[in-house]
């Protein structure tokens, strides 16, 4: 568990089926990643995708392992890493 800075919340450290604000999920992966891919909707509803990899062929295969795993644990994202081989 992980205590929120300048409040009372903790935060804790597990799989869960409630969505999760969008930034404490960027903020919980700074500094963590080799290679990122970021896809949502913005506030007007908007597809927006971001990558740091510059070909597309390296982020579809990201994006492609990534639903795979998605699969393999029933839709669930632990915000951990997943692949075990």
């Amino acid at each position: 568990m992980q205590l929120v800075p300048e409040s009372n919340v903790v935060e804790l450290q597990c799989i869960t089926t409630l969505s999760i604000p969008c930034d404490r999920v960027l903020e919980a992966a700074k500094g963590k990643l080799q290679t990122v891919l970021v896809i949502g909707y913005d506030k007007e509803g908007h597809l927006y995708f971001a990558a740091s990899e510059g070909d597309g062929p390296s982020n579809l295969w990201l994006l492609k392992t990534a639903e795979l795993d998605l699969f393999k644990t029933g839709g669930l994202l632990p915000g951990v890493p997943l692949s075990t081989d």
